[in-house]
């Protein structure tokens, strides 16, 4: 979202993307379908996460082209509905569809062999309890990891990823 303090150009999110070894996903809001393939394609991201008006259609474009997906779902969302060729990922939401850092309770997480993601609220103390429990494929941290939204802590994100490391 552009008002976001999180939000970076695409030229940004390029380089970035860039020096990653690791799955990348570009999360975006009311991009239609064209224009998010047309972002993914740009930066180089391996997958997108799109939120929004267009969440749904955008999703599909973007499988259609071979990027993963990770389709942000509230917990009460029909998760089940969502293409296999997309993950579902469990998200603590507002009632406009944004996350919001609010911690979700992994008890409310569907008993399921499907792979999914986990979301909301994860920090580098909660993270490696819900993967050592819950086994998802994988887990998304914002928030969790900011001294103040949009400014991330390096010893924050080093904490999370040795948490995430240790629990697999």
């Amino acid at each position: 979202m552009p008002t976001s303090p999180r939000a970076i150009s695409l030229h940004l999110a390029a380089e970035l993307i860039a020096r990653v070894e690791q799955k990348t996903f570009l999360l975006t809001h009311d991009l239609d379908p064209d224009a998010l393939v047309a972002a993914a394609l740009r930066t180089g991201a391996t997958g997108v996460q799109p939120y929004g008006r267009f969440a749904a259609e955008s999703a599909e474009a973007a499988t259609g082209v071979g990027l993963m997906v990770l389709r942000p779902l509230a917990l009460h969302d029909e998760w089940q509905r969502v293409p296999p060729a997309q993950f579902p990922l469990f998200d603590s939401k507002n009632p406009n569809g944004i996350a919001n850092g609010a911690r979700l309770d992994p008890d409310q997480l569907p008993d399921t062999e499907r792979e999914y993601v986990v979301a909301g609220g994860l920090t580098p103390q909660n993270v490696g309890p819900l993967i050592a429990r819950r086994h998802p494929f994988g887990v998304d941290v914002s928030s969790g990891v900011e001294v103040r939204p949009g400014q991330k802590d390096p010893e924050l994100i080093a904490a999370f990823a040795k948490a995430v490391r240790e629990s697999n």
